[in-house]
């Protein structure tokens, strides 16, 4: 019986040695990510066309978009504006583009949330309060929005020109 414990053992051993030298190696590869809601928008593009100066501001020429969130559990989303800013200090007004000639000047976009007849402009990051959009899972919630064009500060400081602009919608999700 002991000799058969030792042979058993000394093959072990044995065995555990011959594999020592064989290695793999296991690449592991993937994205731990936060985002667990999707969002899509109705539209992207808006042509405001030839618009008059004194047509400036949220009631006379606003444009609708609706987001679309789709969310895997309940989420509450918060929306900014990220790029394009008027100036650091102006927290809701997007910057028409400067590199244009003839460009409109003293004038900016704005992009506002609406729902249940409450407005509130989606700003940068820095201003007194956020766009905050409640999501329950697994139910689509669709957003309003309006943008427009109006006058950055001085009513009589904005000339007519091109107003071309963009802007980057963030979302994060909490």
């Amino acid at each position: 019986m002991k000799k058969l414990i030792f042979t058993l053992l000394s093959m072990m051993l044995l065995s555990a040695v011959s594999y020592a030298d064989d290695t793999i190696t296991v690449n592991i590869t993937g994205k731990v990510t936060q985002q667990t809601c999707s969002v899509t928008s109705s539209q992207t593009e808006f042509d405001f066309g030839a618009l008059p100066l004194k047509m400036l501001g949220a009631d006379n020429n606003a444009m609708d978009f609706n987001l679309t969130f789709s969310c895997l559990e309940k989420k509450n989303i918060k929306v900014r504006l990220q790029d394009n800013q008027y100036k650091p200090d102006h927290y809701y007004h997007i910057g028409i583009n400067s590199s244009k000639e003839n460009r409109a000047t003293g004038i900016v976009a704005a992009i506002r949330y609406v729902t249940s007849g409450a407005v509130q402009s989606v700003s940068y990051l820095g201003a007194p309060s956020t766009v905050a959009i409640n999501v329950d899972a697994g139910i689509d919630k669709v957003a309003n929005f309006k943008v427009f064009y109006r006058q950055a500060e001085d009513v009589t400081a904005a000339t007519a020109g091109i107003a071309d602009t963009s802007v980057t919608l963030a979302f994060s999700y909490e």
